[in-house]
């Protein structure tokens, strides 16, 4: 019996459950066996195009693979269990403007690109988008052209949407999410346009969250972990800050000017030594 998104949440609370319904849309084709993306047989209804709501089956693993050509699709619903790859140097299209799912993980190679194209919300459930280090190249690369929403179901990490490693986010993007620079290889770099959101922006494990571009809104800045963890200013003004820092290890290094209506946390004990270094003539004001 094919139970409808309404039944399915009924029989959820009859039976005392809460339940996360991921479908945000019907899938015009399915990706039901690990594969290339590319290759027809791999789909239900063939490879997607433009038009085409792409689903990823629980289990499988597509790979947009170096020696093809470029995946593209309207919007994506990676259910859980399921992951896309992308090799370099291809990349990944999300032309629609709808809302697509991630319940779980799409791995960036180094030299792979993520073009979120006309602003879709990426709303993540556990999902992750990562950036990898291991190879040799430029890191990869997240773009788009407008206010492109990351968005999670819960408010933790476990239940929202992570960005995370070795990654250069050169498009514009309202981070309502986790961003997180945790790969002490390279770091996650906020570059080209200017950001905004009322999610977290995360440095730990030793990695550097480079900040390039002037950064709005009310999103938390936390740097609790690693001794070596850095977030670095520099470049552009950040002024139109509202969100609180917590900086209980690692080093907040400013360059140009920051201002924040939010407040500083600065904790340090014989554990944890943070550093907060101005560049000389520049300013950094907490409320």
């Amino acid at each position: 019996m094919k139970l409808s998104k309404i039944g399915t949440m009924i029989l959820a609370a009859l039976v005392g459950l809460s339940a996360h319904v991921a479908q945000a849309f019907d899938c015009d084709t399915t990706m039901t066996q690990s594969g290339d993306w590319d290759t027809d047989g791999n789909w239900d209804g063939g490879t997607p195009t433009s038009s085409d709501n792409a689903c990823i089956d629980t289990g499988v693993t597509a790979t947009v693979a170096s020696e093809d050509t470029d995946a593209i699709c309207e919007n994506l619903w990676i259910k859980s269990t399921a992951k896309i790859v992308v090799e370099s140097p291809r990349t990944l299209s999300i032309v629609g403007t709808g809302t697509s799912e991630l319940d779980d993980d799409i791995e960036l190679q180094r030299g792979a690109t993520l073009d979120l194209v006309n602003c879709p919300t990426i709303e993540g459930d556990g999902g992750k988008i990562t950036g990898l280090s291991t190879g040799s190249g430029d890191p990869a690369v997240i773009l788009a052209d407008n206010d492109a929403i990351l968005t999670g179901v819960g408010g933790t990490e476990g239940t929202s949407l992570v960005v995370e490693g070795y990654l250069d986010i050169q498009g514009r993007i309202d981070n309502n999410a986790f961003v997180v620079a945790n790969d002490p290889q390279g770091a996650l770099t906020l570059s080209d346009q200017n950001k905004l959101g009322s999610g977290m922006w995360i440095a730990r494990n030793g990695a550097t969250l480079s900040v390039g571009v002037l950064v709005s809104g009310s999103a938390g800045w936390e740097m609790i972990h690693d001794e070596d963890s850095k977030i670095h200013f520099h470049t552009a003004n950040s002024t139109g800050l509202t969100g609180d820092f917590e900086i209980t290890n690692g080093t907040l290094d400013i360059d140009v000017n920051v201002t924040t209506t939010g407040s500083l946390l600065f904790y340090s004990d014989e554990a944890s030594h943070p550093r907060i270094e101005v560049a000389s003539g520049k300013v950094a004001i907490f409320d």
